[in-house]
């Protein structure tokens, strides 16, 4: 891939229209040329610093990326293409304008690719980044490779997503980390989350805990997640032992405590509650599907109606008068 071609035509013609700037044309593609010969004669870390300084950013592109990366690797020396990134990193600083989306997320999976988190993490605190979703997710991958440094990772993409808006893989990142209250007080401070945005959540980092953080009060403001709604989302999936330990858990705290629970999420019908105790009843939670039914059973307006299993147990249903 040869520079030379398609960005000095390019600059000929932005130019040639105003002779005025005739000289300053000539002066971009002498720059284009001498970046181009120390390239060719494997002067990378030279071409890379070089082509980071270019006048008017014309070589500060993805083209010049996909150039060096078409190096590969030489033995026993820093793969160019990093060397590449970090010139351009390095020289944000001295033209004082940001690296941008795309080129920060090149060279972050780059420097990841080369095991240089140590790289990632300074180049993110200098604050000459613009982050995106895709850097988030580079580096969020990366947790899973690097697991001695996973925390700082997970952190790293926490910033990323944040700054980038992708508010639910930030909060995502708190939860990996075992921050629930963090991610609560993140949830509540946003505003911004639909419910498949918590289901996502649960889903991809599931637990008793962050069930219950989000299907009740917290510092008295309403339940993010409607319960029953929640775990009907949940109890058809791999994740059906958190529903099942959740609600054995809060029949533990008393039988009052989880009809109360039921009584107040008024937005789950009693289907929805059948088809969870017959869920508890098939994995052999015979007591815990008895007591949903009880429950439902002493509320007023409620008839019986039989729930599938071999015993023939009785759930009851509402009848809207």
């Amino acid at each position: 891939m040869h520079l030379s071609g398609e960005i000095v035509s390019s600059v000929s013609s932005v130019f040639e229209r105003d002779p005025a700037k005739k000289k300053e044309a000539e002066d971009l593609i002498e720059y284009i040329e001498r970046f181009n010969e120390l390239f060719s004669r494997g002067q990378y870390e030279s071409a890379a610093v070089y082509a980071a300084n270019c006048p008017r950013g014309i070589l500060r592109n993805e083209d010049t990326i996909e150039k060096f990366r078409a190096v590969g690797r030489i033995k026993g020396k820093i793969l160019p293409l990093l060397m590449y990134c970090e010139a351009l990193v390095s020289t944000c600083l001295s033209i004082k304008q940001p690296l941008p989306a795309n080129l920060t997320a090149e060279a972050i999976k780059c420097a990841l690719a080369e095991k240089r988190l140590d790289l990632v993490m300074h180049w993110i605190t200098l604050n000459k980044l613009v982050l995106s979703e895709e850097a988030g997710d580079a580096i969020y991958k990366y947790a899973e490779v690097d697991k001695h440094n996973r925390s700082q990772c997970l952190a790293l993409a926490q910033i990323a997503y944040t700054e980038s808006g992708v508010h639910k893989k930030a909060v995502l990142c708190l939860c990996k980390q075992g921050q629930l209250f963090g991610a609560l007080d993140y949830l509540h401070y946003y505003k911004r989350f639909a419910t498949e945005d918590y289901i996502f959540l649960l889903k991809h980092c599931p637990s008793v805990e962050l069930i219950r953080l989000l299907t009740q009060e917290w510092k008295g403001k309403p339940a993010m997640l409607p319960l029953g709604e929640t775990l009907v989302s949940l109890i058809h999936t791999e994740h059906r032992p958190y529903c099942i330990r959740f609600l054995e858990d809060i029949a533990k705290e008393g039988r009052d405590v989880l009809e109360q629970m039921i009584i107040k999420d008024e937005t789950c019908t009693v289907e929805a509650w059948k088809e969870i105790a017959e869920m508890c009843l098939h994995v052999r939670r015979e007591k815990l599907s008895k007591l949903l039914i009880s429950i439902l059973a002493a509320q007023e307006g409620v008839v019986e109606i039989p729930i599938d299993d071999d015993e023939g147990a009785r759930l009851m249903d509402h009848v809207f008068l």
